[in-house]
């Protein structure tokens, strides 16, 4: 069975990639210390998958998409995290078109924030977008 998270991470990485290049690199899992060079990074993972008599059309994942920055301009950061939050969005539903198991069962919601990195007791922006897809 194909793995759709990792597809669908390649999809967004190169997607968001084609007019200018907004991540150096993607991970399908949520990466802990991360090196400086590999930041604009992306992530997508899945958070929870639901199973059962309630799923009768299939697993039903809750996916995690990340895109992180080290050291922004932070009068940049507002559109430049809009940007991509669209770009994802964006992605994920031309995912849908090409992909026939794939099927996005909510509604894609971005979110913003800060997060830690261990490594180098640094914090950065980002922007984390979930969505529930059907996951066969």
């Amino acid at each position: 069975m194909p793995d759709r998270v990792k597809e669908l991470s390649s999809h967004i990485f190169s997607y968001i990639n084609e007019e200018q290049i907004l991540a150096n690199t993607w991970r399908d899992y949520d990466a802990l210390n991360v090196p400086n060079s590999d930041f604009p990074l992306l992530c997508c993972y899945r958070l929870a998958t639901a199973y059962g008599r309630r799923t009768t059309d299939g697993r039903i994942t809750t996916l995690a998409i990340t895109y992180s920055l080290t050291y922004p301009q932070l009068e940049q950061l507002p559109d430049r995290l809009k940007l991509v939050a669209d770009k994802i969005n964006e992605a994920i539903i031309s995912f849908e078109n090409v992909c026939e198991s794939f099927a996005i069962k909510s509604e894609i919601r971005a979110t913003y924030g800060l997060r830690k990195f261990d490594m180098n007791n640094a914090v950065y922006p980002f922007l984390q977008v979930t969505a529930n897809i059907l996951d066969n």
